[in-house]
């Protein structure tokens, strides 16, 4: 679908044109930089806050961007092929880690990426029963909630960590962390390699994250997610051990295979 956005003025092919680059601009540079809200766009392409906003809006709504707290970054349809053929490149090496992964433990089994202060479902592979998560792919939700947004957030440089703690932090439950109790939960999930989370983001359900590296580089996270009822006590404890055990499986395969790391944040390239 041609994405059409409204311009002030004629009608003509150099308007529309016109329009097209500046759409491409904008998400040019949310591709190199990940998420920014409106203003930061605005600085970056030089254009007018509310034109901008137009553009955006138009973005989303075509499902080019996505939207949380206030920031945009890029959306599903510009997700499936990612930044660069490496990306696809990683959900080819991770897919095979994620089936063995519910099939280990029965439950949806999710890879997860970091843009900037967002976390990116990548792919995502599913037993057969249905369950209620948001996160499908291409969809991004904030870095402070969820096992599978908050391991790599663990992992992220400290001035991530600060963007995130200055940023506005609007939970989705009761039990979404919040800026006085993040930075602790993130120290636990350092000292254990793992994360844990229930009901942060959807409610009653368990979520288990373990980060993946490449050359002490933490490149992506996957994670299992499943009801609160079905992961708990000695099936939870498997199950993390699963995760676990996978996600260092891939990190050997990332770390000794020869392809590029794909979606390793450029400031930690």
């Amino acid at each position: 679908m041609l994405l059409e956005v409204a311009v002030p003025g004629s009608d003509d092919a150099g308007s529309r044109s016109s329009a097209l680059l500046r759409g491409l601009a904008i998400v040019e540079v949310l591709v190199e930089r990940g998420s920014l809200r409106v203003e930061e766009l605005a600085s970056a392409v030089d254009m007018p806050v509310s034109t901008v906003y137009r553009y955006v809006r138009a973005l989303r709504e075509h499902g080019y961007l996505d939207e949380v707290a206030g920031a945009y970054s890029v959306g599903r349809r510009l997700a499936v092929s990612g930044r660069s053929s490496g990306a696809q490149h990683l959900v080819r090496v991770a897919e095979p880690y994620l089936v063995r992964l519910r099939e280990r433990t029965d439950e949806t089994a999710i890879l997860t990426v970091r843009v900037r202060t967002t976390a990116l479902c990548l792919d995502r592979v599913s037993p057969r029963r249905r369950l209620p998560l948001s996160f499908q792919r291409g969809a991004t939700r904030p870095l402070y909630g969820g096992a599978g947004a908050t391991v790599l957030l663990a992992y992220a440089p400290a001035a991530v960590l600060a963007e995130v703690l200055a940023s506005p932090m609007p939970p989705t439950t009761a039990r979404t962390p919040t800026a006085a109790t993040l930075p602790a939960v993130l120290a636990t999930i350092r000292e254990r390699g793992y994360a844990v989370s229930t009901s942060e983001v959807d409610p009653q359900m368990t979520s288990v994250a373990a980060p993946v590296f490449r050359a002490g580089v933490c490149v992506c996270g996957i994670s299992i997610a499943g009801t609160e009822r079905s992961l708990r006590g000695r099936r939870l404890a498997g199950c993390v051990e699963a995760v676990r055990q996978e996600a260092g499986a891939l990190s050997t395969r990332l770390t000794r295979g020869s392809a590029k790391a794909s979606w390793t944040p450029e400031e930690e390239a």
